[in-house]
Formats: structure tokens, C-alpha cells, sequence
């Protein structure tokens, strides 16, 4: 039947050491750490709006809690 695909690991799919880095910098000092959609929420996940992971250009990044996150996947 059908070959089982490998999973892309972290680095792979852009998510590498100088990406955790930045989203841990942006994700503290953004809005306060409060999520830039709702700002109710602290913000814990770095959303690109581009869908791009590789493209880390900070107006391409926005800091969002779990629900906005989720409500813009």
C-alpha cells in the first residue's frame, strides 16, 4: 500500500536554535507578554503571518496566546 513519510523534524521545517532564540525574545517583550490579538492571554506561540516558517523578518511575527493560535490555523 502506501509508504509511511518521515516526520520533519524542528530544524527542517524552520524551527531551528536562532528561531527559538527570537520567539523567546519576541514572546517576552511583545505587548507585554500578553498575546497581540486579544491581549487576555499570555502569549506563548509565534504565529507567521505568511505561514512562511522560514521567513523571520519580525513584521511577519506576531506573539499569540494558545487560542488565537489555534483559532488562526
Amino acid at each position: 500500500p502506501y509508504a509511511k513519510k518521515k516526520a520533519l523534524g524542528s530544524t527542517e521545517r524552520g524551527y531551528d536554535h536562532t528561531h527559538q532564540k527570537q520567539r523567546e525574545r519576541l514572546l517576552s517583550e511583545r505587548n507585554g507578554g500578553l498575546c497581540e490579538r486579544c491581549s487576555a492571554a499570555p502569549s506563548h506561540h509565534l504565529h507567521h503571518i505568511d505561514r512562511n516558517p522560514f521567513n523571520r523578518d519580525e513584521a511577519n511575527l506576531e506573539a499569540n496566546c494558545v487560542a488565537c493560535h489555534r483559532a488562526e490555523h
